[in-house]
């Protein structure tokens, strides 16, 4: 939505968890189910202490704590597997403010053109701009400022309404026009070139986007200047495409330095800045902090609502973030019913297909998988995918996010084997498109690992592991959580092999 799995997903974490658990439950002497509720001081019944044992599921917290707790289990390394058992992050919506670079020079001096150029009613704006432009090329000439203008502004909004690839190609077609009239760094050329780079990620293309946006920042500082609202809003869309290429915590990071900036240039509510502090939550949910993420975006909720309306596009997508990061930290349930709210409101303000509602259809099922409801989350993803890949693309971050759910639950509804062929179809397009080493990547080949051994086949899922072990840890670190489960995995799949190797001589 929009704005991918850097954690490996449900199924694999959540084996480890119950390995670990049942372990646990063993060095306590496997105490009854009864005498570990009485052991809580009766804070949960042994209807609820059954339901954690067996850990079909990522149970609540506080229930999973107290098991813990009673069986003498080092309550930070459960919480630790626990969080690494929480589904895999569903996309976020990329904000529509993520600062749109708008150069000053450029006016539209028509006051209705003004009125329904706001982001509620993207479809009109759009549509009277492209009703305008022909009028205004033959009035003034297709490369007269205002013409020129008017293209700028046509793009913006035709990517507004969902459709990336054709604003990307719009600005694409744009630029050299205003390097010959204008220039190549009048503030419009530049202007230009920074949304080229902003629907290119938009597109799917994060990588392509932030080469251009490095290229771009140290002319707009020579420029413009460092402070220029335009050349910060270079650095926040480079600090924002930086995490959709893969490095989350350097994301977190340039924003993290970015903000403070924001906050004397142009304010703590300018709707720039809100879109900073909205994507430094995002990241900060990302590098694995789901807790401070969510307190973030709760915050940050109320002052959208108030300056910009409770349905503008940026605070519908807080809302999506706040629910995500809801269930993020152990709460399914409430995810749900939150995005449950927030489907019907996009829908009727941004339309059934706009890339953020789609991706609310898409977190909404992972998330009802997530609180049980495998068989539902299967049959909403697979009817979502198709409008996805005819939408955005078939290879689209977006949607290769929902294959990747989908094979998730085909696994937990019981057919692993068709879970494993997913992944392995899935995993040499995520290879292509986002690079070996992207966190997504990463967590396909995780999976396709998991649903092979779960498959039967525990000596390709112990190889397959022990390979991806040190590109985790080159990747992420060898603390990082995610590296720490597939140690974990490693060790639970190593030893089921030689189990099923030494069945297989006996």
């Amino acid at each position: 939505m929009t704005e991918s799995a850097s954690t490996p997903h449900g199924g694999g974490a959540l084996t480890v968890l119950q390995e670990r658990l049942q372990q646990l439950h063993a060095y306590a002497g496997e105490p009854s189910t009864r005498q570990t509720a009485r052991d809580t001081g009766g804070q949960i019944s042994h209807a609820t202490v059954h339901s954690v044992l067996l850990c079909r599921r990522r149970p609540a917290w506080r229930q999973f704590e107290l098991v813990v707790t009673a069986w003498g289990g080092d309550v930070e390394e459960f919480r630790q597997l626990w969080l690494a058992a929480r589904p895999r992050p569903p996309r976020e919506p990329e904000v529509s403010s993520d600062t749109a670079m708008t150069p000053e020079s450029v006016e539209v001096s028509t006051p209705q053109l003004r009125l329904v150029g706001q982001p509620t009613s993207a479809v009109q704006a759009r549509d009277l701009l492209s009703a305008l432009l022909p009028i205004v090329e033959r009035m003034d000439g297709p490369e007269h400022l205002n013409a020129l203008a008017t293209r700028y502004s046509l793009a913006e909004w035709i990517g507004r309404v969902g459709d990336a690839a054709a604003a990307r190609d719009a600005y694409a077609a744009l630029l050299p026009i205003r390097e010959r009239v204008l220039g190549p760094e009048h503030p419009d050329t530049l202007a230009t070139r920074h949304a080229l780079a902003k629907w290119t990620g938009h597109a799917g293309a994060a990588a392509e986007a932030c080469a251009e946006l490095a290229a771009l920042l140290p002319i707009q500082e020579r420029v413009l200047g460092p402070q220029h609202p335009d050349t910060l809003a270079t650095r926040h869309n480079f600090a924002h495409w930086t995490g959709h290429a893969g490095a989350a915590a350097a994301a977190r990071a340039k924003l993290a330095g970015l903000l403070p900036v924001y906050e004397r240039v142009l304010g703590p509510e300018h709707p720039d800045t809100l879109a900073t502090r909205h994507n430094l939550a995002r990241w900060t949910g990302r590098v694995g902090d789901a807790a401070a993420a969510r307190d973030a975006y709760a915050a940050l909720l109320p002052i959208r609502e108030r300056v910009l309306g409770t349905e503008h596009p940026d605070t519908l997508a807080t809302r999506y973030s706040l629910a995500h990061q809801t269930g993020q930290v152990g709460d399914a349930t409430a995810a749900c019913a939150e995005l449950a709210a927030l489907l019907p409101i996009q829908e009727r303000v941004l339309g059934t297909e706009h890339p953020d509602t789609l991706a609310t259809r898409y977190s909404l099922a992972d998330w009802t998988g997530q609180v049980g409801d495998a068989a539902a989350a299967c049959a909403e993803l697979a009817a979502l995918l198709p409008i996805q890949q005819r939408v955005l693309g078939p290879e689209h971050p977006d949607t290769l996010a929902a294959r990747h759910a989908l094979a998730e639950w085909t696994g937990q509804s019981g057919d692993t084997a068709m879970a494993r062929d997913a992944y392995a179809a899935l995993l040499s397009i995520s290879e292509r498109v986002l690079g070996p080493q992207h966190p997504d990547t990463l967590a396909t080949r995780y999976n396709f690992a998991h649903w092979t051994g779960q498959s039967g086949d525990t000596a390709t899922a112990h190889t397959e592991l022990a390979a991806l072990l040190p590109i985790y840890k080159g990747v992420l670190g060898p603390e990082h959580p995610d590296t720490l489960t597939i140690q974990r995995a490693l060790t639970i799949w190593m030893s089921k092999s030689r189990k099923q190797s030494d069945s297989a001589g006996s």
